[in-house]
């Protein structure tokens, strides 16, 4: 299976006869990466929020629980990882942030199998992701 790569991106064209999406990449400060632009089909685009609240902001449309499938920014990056909820905001000791554990096939060498990730930078695992995970019997 070939990882598939989610980041951050602004919409810059909808090219309506093929209902794709131009993309230009958004770069995270810390992060290591260059701006380049993507062509891609709706079915990849998961809207984000025009603005971001606080990093520990928890609403309906960022609570997950324990075991929830995910996508999550990996730290210092501006990729979405595939995860899995290991813990949330609130359970022991007060955490403000969720704790992922990352798809390892979706890692590269040396990177943390799991991280803190704060609420604002996690999204329900998209459709087409979900499809995927149940079509290669990883949906349990």
């Amino acid at each position: 299976v070939i990882p598939q790569l989610w980041s951050i991106g602004i919409v810059t064209r909808f090219i309506e006869p093929k209902s794709k999406y131009v993309l230009r990449d958004e770069e995270i400060p810390g992060a290591h990466n260059e701006i380049k632009s993507h062509t891609i089909t709706s079915k990849y685009v998961v809207p984000m929020p025009i603005s971001l609240p606080a990093p520990s902001a928890q609403s309906s449309r960022n609570s997950f629980s324990r075991g929830a499938h995910v996508l999550a920014l990996y730290p210092g990056d501006s990729r979405f990882v595939k995860g899995v909820v290991s813990a949330a905001p609130g359970d022991s000791g007060g955490r403000r942030s969720y704790v992922v554990t990352f798809d390892p096939a979706e890692l590269n060498p040396g990177e943390a199998p799991s991280a803190a990730v704060p609420a604002s930078y996690i999204v329900a695992l998209p459709a087409c992701l979900v499809e995927q995970m149940y079509l290669q019997g990883n949906g349990g």
